[in-house]
């Protein structure tokens, strides 16, 4: 039989140990390994964390939501609030001023009287730019354009030019590489972030390869054990699932402080002041958000390159949540692993959102696939992130709710656009909906995965010459 075959049962027996068990925190776990080595780099190099301002949660049941809506604070602070570069007040800052001096040199500057000081000479040329100019309408304190009154017509080639050629060095300052800009103290940040990221990879690899590769040479039936284990210890479907419904059953039987202390464990927003809805929201994106970290990504990964590859995207995923932040302390130094873990998670978040919407046509009434197509095309791009508001989209679309809004992140109120139609209000049973959609998606591509798998054994990998031989040998 096909090593590659044992690959496609240990694949199978992952998924279904997880749906059993869930997250093993009795037993020794790779991404605890994984953060202590994190913690150890991190230390080593910016020192002991003694102010930092990170929610309290612990670290596996904490999800990636905080680490896309860190990055939402630092977009809101560059962005205006149509959601465009930030940087005009800029360029017409810049057309201003060389306006202004033009308009210095050619006539003198008018008094608190609004009389003019400068001599006959000066004013007569400045009137005789002035009408050159006739489709200029300027205020009242004869400094400034007033842009809402300005015709099309074009200015003369003088000002034209001396606006563009500003306008024109304002734009290349904004394109100097960041690099360049940096200070030495935060390129050295950056390269010590490059350099854990390589350090935490290269131990990863070298360790699932020792206890992948070794346990199929001692025999494939305790490889494939092997394998089934990591396997199991790399999803999230179970632990997402169970942390979510903490949330739910607080909010069906317990207080709402009970609910905001659950939701406080998965997301990365402050809870302290959220109403029922706002915790209900917050948890549907939370599971909606890791339907494609915590599950679909990961199988993805170990159907292509087994644990091996499976524990490299949880490395990825593991150091993106430890330092992948944009506040004072990480945004050089976890700029490596954010970047690279925005890479990773590309086609598997649109992978994601696809199986979530087909799922919706096997999942009952509660769920709209025509609508979940429809927000998902409209509304996947509305996030900071390339690739948050792919499934929470699809979510949305599908419950008929609506997701995402301003929020309040480490004190900050953070202005974000909405997501979804709200054609219902949102409720706790969302929660358990969202649940089953995750599931669904999981299932659809579990059995994509294996049917693809599966082919490539038999055609590809010797299983069809392999089966032949059998039924010649018992006949």
């Amino acid at each position: 039989m096909p090593v590659y075959f044992y690959h496609a049962i240990a694949f199978l027996l992952g998924f279904i140990l997880d749906c059993i068990f869930g997250d093993p925190y009795f037993m020794p776990h790779p991404v605890k390994a994984m953060g202590k080595l994190i913690s150890t780099l991190e230390k080593r190099y910016l020192g002991p964390k003694e102010t930092l301002a990170i929610p309290a949660a612990d670290e596996e049941s904490e999800s990636q939501e905080s680490d896309n809506q860190e990055n939402e604070i630092q977009e809101s602070e560059n962005l205006d609030g149509d959601g465009q570069e930030a940087n005009r007040p800029e360029m017409e800052g810049a057309f201003d001023e060389s306006v202004e001096t033009l308009d210095q040199e050619t006539r003198s500057v008018e008094d608190e009287t609004g009389e003019v000081t400068g001599s006959a000479t000066e004013a007569d040329e400045f009137e005789d730019w002035k009408n050159l100019h006739e489709d200029v309408i300027w205020s009242e304190n004869m400094e400034e354009f007033d842009w809402s009154q300005t015709s099309k017509k074009k200015v003369s080639e003088e000002i034209e030019e001396e606006s563009v050629q500003e306008a024109v060095t304002a734009v290349e300052r904004k394109k100097v590489t960041a690099d360049e800009a940096l200070s030495p103290e935060a390129q050295k940040k950056r390269e010590q972030g490059r350099t854990t990221v390589l350090i935490v990879l290269l131990c990863t690899v070298v360790a699932a390869d020792v206890l992948f590769m070794g346990s199929y040479f001692i025999h494939p039936v305790a490889g494939c054990l092997v394998e089934a284990f990591l396997t199991y210890q790399i999803l999230a479907a179970k632990c997402l699932r169970v942390e979510s419904m903490k949330v739910y059953k607080a909010l069906k039987t317990g207080s709402l402080k009970d609910a905001r202390r659950a939701v406080s464990m998965i997301v990365g927003r402050d809870t302290a002041n959220l109403s029922e809805e706002g915790v209900t929201r917050a948890a549907v994106e939370t599971v909606a958000e890791n339907t494609s970290d915590g599950v679909i990504a990961p199988l993805l990964y170990l159907a292509i390159g087994g644990p091996v590859l499976g524990l490299v995207y949880k490395a990825i995923n593991t150091m993106d949540s430890m330092i992948g932040y944009k506040n004072e302390r990480y945004l050089d130094f976890g700029r490596a692993a954010a970047k690279l873990d925005d890479f990773v998670n590309y086609l598997p978040s649109r992978i994601s959102a696809r199986l979530m919407i087909f799922a919706c046509h096997f999942l009952g009434s509660s769920f709209d696939a025509p609508e979940a197509e429809r927000i998902y095309l409209r509304d996947r791009l509305k996030h900071a992130s390339p690739n948050s508001a792919q499934t929470e989209s699809v979510c949305a679309g599908a419950l008929g709710i609506q997701l995402a809004g301003d929020a309040s992140y480490f004190g900050k109120l953070v202005h974000k656009p909405t997501i979804g139609d709200a054609k219902r209000a949102i409720e706790p049973e969302d929660i358990r909906r969202a649940n089953r959609l995750m599931y669904g998606a999981a299932i659809l591509c579990l059995l994509i995965c294996l049917i693809v798998m599966l082919l490539i054994c038999y055609f590809g990998l010797g299983g069809k010459e392999m089966i032949e031989i059998m039924r010649i040998t018992s006949a």
